[in-house]
């Protein structure tokens, strides 16, 4: 069968003379018509289906079953309706009519095309981990392990030690190298990442459903038995310091990072989440086994599994390879208090010649986590959106740009009241 296709309709055929038929309906004129039975007719000899003796006989017979088969529905056809009851533009396209024409709702109320509610169980196993799932049906799993504990939680001695733990824990264990590691983790077509952050610290794998229990023991390999080596903490030096000269080339990071020290100067909250460039060279080997014993426990744990996994599953797994840590703290070892972080109203300026650009963030305090209104702020964030010049270009928008770069060969693009000047260096 061959599909000819056009705004006005659909039509499908076969051999040659009714595919004239298709093209004279679809409109299409005369010497694309020739072209197209030129292309048909040495097709079929090609593919030997119809043979030059009998072919209008077979395209007659095709012809008539064809016609049978939509016989029946043509005041469906004239009313460009599908079988199924969906209006024809409605198949080819995605429609969002249960999305918006909902008509008033009481304040509060969301609708049943958007509520999202599935499945979720939580436990807590004897040393204090908790295990929380949500299940739905899908060939992947995803399994994270997160830590309550981050850059806020150390002190200007260790600053940047939560960072470097979570660089060494990719290093090797006492049960398999870093070759193996990264092995395992390839050869099951695996994804294992790792963050850290201000307030707690991140290791996920997705992995495919049946390798679900591997992902488990991984993780629990990793943050129970690595060596953390004096040689890995020395060679990892070189990484870190590599990696925060690269964050302070981003110009979004280092307004952010800057904003974070001015709202928050007296707590640690204010301190960069790579830590202090300075302490890169003095973070030691015994630094970074205290921060985890000290933080790296049962009470302080939480492991997430989302997709196709079922909890008591999770449960078991989570309670085979997490089972042994400790609930609190070794002995002798104590978290350092969390002190409420104060906002400060504050100005800062930072003048770098060689930028381009000017970046500006203007903030202020917002719901933390655990306020009734954190949820709606992020409604409210999400409406606000964000741009990007470089994403967008803003061409086609209806905004001011006064931008002047080398990427685009200085060209200079100022639109003043509706009049839009643009400027192009000639090379």
């Amino acid at each position: 069968f061959f599909f000819f296709s056009s705004r006005r309709r659909h039509t499908r055929c076969s051999g040659v003379s009714w595919a004239r038929r298709c093209v004279q309906e679809t409109g299409i004129n005369a010497e694309y018509m020739g072209k197209i039975n030129f292309k048909i007719e040495r097709k079929l000899k090609m593919l030997g289906i119809v043979r030059q003796t009998s072919r209008r006989i077979k395209a007659s017979q095709l012809r008539r079953g064809f016609a049978s088969q939509i016989g029946g529905n043509k005041d469906l056809a004239k009313q460009n309706v599908a079988p199924s009851g969906v209006v024809r533009s409605d198949r080819l396209q995605f429609s969002k009519e249960r999305l918006t024409d909902f008509g008033e709702l009481p304040l509060g109320e969301i609708p049943d095309a958007l509520k999202y509610d599935r499945p979720f169980n939580l436990s807590t196993l004897s040393n204090g981990v908790r295990v929380a799932t949500e299940y739905w049906d899908s060939p992947l799993a995803t399994v994270a392990v997160f830590i309550n504990c981050g850059s806020r939680d150390e002190s200007i001695e260790n600053s940047g030690v939560a960072h470097f733990l979570e660089h060494l824990n990719f290093k090797g264990t006492k049960n398999r190298t870093r070759v193996q590691l990264e092995l395992d983790v390839e050869n099951m077509g695996g994804q294992l990442n790792a963050y850290t952050s201000r307030e707690n610290t991140s290791y996920t794998m997705t992995v495919f459903k049946e390798n679900t229990g591997k992902a488990v023991e991984i993780l629990g390999d990793m943050l129970q038995n690595s060596l953390y080596d004096k040689n890995q903490v020395e060679a990892e030096r070189e990484t870190i310091y590599r990696e925060c000269l690269e964050t302070s080339k981003d110009q979004l990071e280092t307004t952010i990072e800057n904003s974070h020290y001015t709202s928050y100067r007296d707590s640690m909250m204010g301190q960069p989440i790579l830590g202090i460039r300075e302490n890169i060279g003095v973070i030691s080997q015994d630094m970074i086994r205290e921060f985890h014993q000290t933080h790296y426990h049962g009470n302080n744990i939480i492991v997430v599994g989302a997709g196709n996994v079922k909890h008591e599953q999770l449960v078991e797994l989570v309670n085979q390879h997490f089972g042994k840590l400790p609930q609190t703290p070794q002995a002798g070892l104590s978290p350092k208090p969390r002190e409420k972080a104060h906002f400060t109203p504050s100005v800062m300026m930072i003048r770098d010649d060689e930028m381009v650009n000017m970046n500006v963030g203007v903030f202020f305090e917002a719901p933390d986590w655990s306020h009734p209104d954190y949820y709606a702020f992020l409604m409210f964030q999400r409406m606000l959106g964000d741009y990007s010049a470089d994403t967008h270009t803003g061409h086609h928008l209806n905004t001011c740009l006064l931008y002047t770069s080398d990427a685009a060969d200085d060209l200079l693009c100022v639109d003043l009241g509706g009049r839009r000047i643009i400027k192009k260096k000639k090379i």
